[in-house]
């Protein structure tokens, strides 16, 4: 059950049904005895150490590391079967699998996470309790983290507070997320670079003053601020991704956007991120593509009095049409949905190359423009790929078609070539040029 590699530092416990059989298996497999700790018998088989007492076996990484455990158990300083349940509390007791950390000496006692303990909630952290309980429709997991709440209040905590979930989008064969108020996220973990890294925030902070006069807009109130509404999110096993985010006030947020896609290109490369090329639905449409030489790109607009953004521009369409659905047994302010099955299936599916009846060659049915043949050219050859965002201003075909991905060649003078290109992507058909 051991090797011989570094990461020994384990002690684990099973508890026998039957004390005379554990007995009697010992006495067959007939393992080095190697003396006596705290009542209880240590043994050795095969590089593995292990102890039997009563009904208990014990095993470690080490004779040293199980003595140390064994002799704590019988004292007073270790964890008890009441702290245990105390940690999970709230949570099945009935489950396949049940798990307790004292977060708070984790914390204390590793000198790299020392600097966390400047955040009040992590501070505050005590305990981590986790159930994992199977049924017939899947299995459910369940866990709390358990604080000192006597010197918190709700805006210290990482995530909103509060038992309502939030929407997700659930999707065959696909990772569903529902976030309620991502805003809380995003303010506590400035709140935390803050308070472990004074400098480095504060370099952030004036970089995030220089965009706003830039933009002439607030990063914090105009767009940071605005998303305190549901946030929903899809991905599949191949990569392909979408997000959906209601704002507070769209016709504001979308002004906002439009300021920050202008600058987007420049702020990339200034980043070191490398030239992106940005181009806009019809020019005067809601949505815009930021793609990279590589033809890795992003679609994103306002549509329906919701952010959507995705890696292609069917996701995007769909999504700007799409309503979140409830999750009747969730609660909380972060939701995590997936058929397990379809999921399973997919990843298998992808893996051996199988074939779908409903897509000849493998491709997911929801996802029509995963699969393609096409390559991106090259940045030296002068060119960028977008997406056609054709898709994301009318209903388009369904999505059991294939959608073509249009891309040009441009020449050695085209202005793709400029260190900042201008226009690179095609005119979608219908469109006027």
């Amino acid at each position: 059950m051991t090797d011989d590699a570094e990461d020994d530092d384990f002690v684990g416990a099973i508890q026998a049904s039957d004390e005379g059989k554990l007995d009697d298996l010992i006495d067959q497999t007939k393992p080095d005895e190697r003396g006596e700790a705290a009542g209880a018998k240590i043994f050795e088989d095969d590089g593995t150490v292990f102890a039997v007492g009563d009904d208990m076996i014990v095993f470690a990484g080490s004779e040293e590391l199980l003595r140390g455990a064994l002799e704590r158990a019988d004292g007073e300083d270790h964890l008890d079967e009441e702290t245990f349940e105390k940690g999970l509390d709230g949570l099945p007791e009935k489950a396949l699998a049940r798990v307790y950390a004292d977060i708070g000496a984790i914390i204390a006692g590793s000198p790299d996470a020392r600097g966390a303990k400047k955040v009040e909630w992590v501070e505050a952290v005590r305990t981590l309790g986790a159930t994992a309980v199977a049924g017939k429709e899947g299995v459910e997991i369940g866990f709390n983290v358990r604080t000192d709440g006597s010197k918190l209040s709700d805006a210290d905590l990482p995530i909103a507070a509060g038992e309502k979930a939030p929407r997700v989008l659930e999707r065959p064969g696909q990772l569903g997320i529902g976030i309620r108020d991502p805003s809380q996220i995003v303010e506590f973990v400035e709140a935390a670079g803050q308070a472990v890294d004074p400098a480095g925030f504060g370099k952030y902070a004036q970089a995030k003053k220089t965009l706003d006069r830039q933009l002439k807009a607030s990063i914090d109130d105009d767009l940071i601020g605005q998303l305190t509404g549901d946030l929903a999110a899809s991905a599949t096993v191949h990569g392909k991704f979408g997000v959906r985010a209601e704002v507070q006030d769209p016709a504001t947020f979308k002004r906002t956007l439009a300021n920050v896609a202008d600058v987007l290109p420049s702020l990339a490369e200034g980043s070191g991120a490398g030239p992106v090329a940005l181009e806009r639905a019809n020019g005067k449409g809601d949505f815009y593509a930021l793609a990279q030489p590589d033809g890795d790109a992003v679609v994103f607009g306002v549509a329906n009095g919701a952010f959507v953004l995705a890696n292609d521009s069917v996701r995007a369409a769909r999504l700007a049409k799409e309503s979140p659905s409830e999750v009747s047994v969730a609660e909380g302010a972060v939701v995590v949905s997936a058929d397990a099955q379809k999921l399973a299936e997919r990843m298998l599916g992808g893996a051996a190359g199988a074939r779908s009846p409903a897509q000849p060659g493998g491709r997911a049915y929801d996802d029509c423009i995963l699969v393609s043949s096409s390559v991106a050219p090259p940045f030296e050859s002068g060119s960028f790929r977008l997406p056609h965002l054709g898709d994301c201003t009318h209903e388009g075909q369904p999505d059991s078609q294939e959608h073509s991905e249009i891309s040009r060649r441009a020449s050695t003078t085209s202005a793709s070539k400029r260190s900042k290109p201008a226009r690179v992507m095609p005119t979608p058909p219908g469109w006027p040029s």
